[in-house]
């Protein structure tokens, strides 16, 4: 599940050149490609979540809930649930790093009912050479590179959960 692609307006504005976005550089990774990015990896096995059947929403959750999320997302009723929310993928540069795609996830797994058992957020980066590409040729291999560092930032994620002691979690 995702919440958005580039919240952070500010950063979002510096990736419009005034004419609006002739590079289509704020749709380069949406809903729709980071889904087709994620479903790629083996999710239940980064998370040690063995059997785990995966289920990949493609609609975004909305981009604010208000109140902390107490219960299921979905309408599952199984008795073992786990929910890998994508909360936030923002551009970030800085003149020191250069550009990354930082990522903002939340797991959190359930028992029976809606009772959350463990839950778990942090954030990943990978830096970004290609991205923003500066030209429309650049586009694919931006695209490329983005899902790329989208795959690394989930699987690093998954690596915090599984090092974390199981009281933070």
């Amino acid at each position: 599940m995702t919440e958005g692609w580039f919240r952070n307006q500010t950063r979002n504005q510096a990736l419009h050149d005034g004419t609006g976005d002739p590079l289509q550089l704020t749709d380069a990774l949406g809903p729709k490609m980071q889904l087709d990015a994620i479903a790629t990896l083996d999710l239940a096995g980064a998370f040690e979540l063995g059997g785990a059947q995966l289920i990949l929403h493609s609609d975004p959750l909305p981009t604010s809930t208000p109140g902390p999320a107490v219960l299921r997302r979905t309408g599952s009723t199984a008795p073992c649930y786990a929910e890998f929310v994508i909360r936030r993928l923002v551009y970030a540069k800085n003149a020191l790093a250069g550009g990354a795609l930082q990522g903002f996830f939340t797991l959190r797994v359930f028992g029976a009912g809606d009772i959350v058992t463990h839950r778990f957020a942090s954030t990943a980066d990978t830096p970004l050479m290609l991205f923003p590409w500066k030209a429309p040729g650049d586009a694919e291999s931006g695209r490329n590179e983005l899902r790329n560092a989208l795959r690394t930032d989930v699987l690093a994620f998954a690596a915090y959960w599984r090092k974390a002691p199981p009281k933070q979690r």
